[in-house]
């Protein structure tokens, strides 16, 4: 299953994040990690700023990978663990 977890900033996941990604890693599910604040919509596709939580994510770290646009279209599931800020 393909799993995205959309959290406040890529520059630091706390542990709870940590642990859902490296949880779900563990399980076999693909997991990318985005920024609920860089969601943007463009041609009937929903992208975001993401990178793949291969494992494993330390908390109060970056996280691991190369970060870049990625499309939200085939994801199983979107796990939404932080509140946007007001003006998205």
């Amino acid at each position: 299953m393909r799993v995205a977890l959309l959290i406040g900033t890529l520059a630091e996941v706390d542990s709870c994040q940590a642990l859902y990604a490296d949880t779900l890693v563990g399980l076999g599910h693909e997991v990318w990690v985005g920024c609920v604040n860089a969601l943007s919509a463009r041609n009937d596709e929903i992208r975001v700023v993401a990178a793949r939580g291969d494992g494993p994510v330390s908390a109060g770290a970056c996280l691991p990978g190369f970060v870049g646009g990625r499309t939200l279209e085939d994801m199983d599931l979107v796990w939404v663990l932080n509140h946007p800020q007001p003006s998205v």
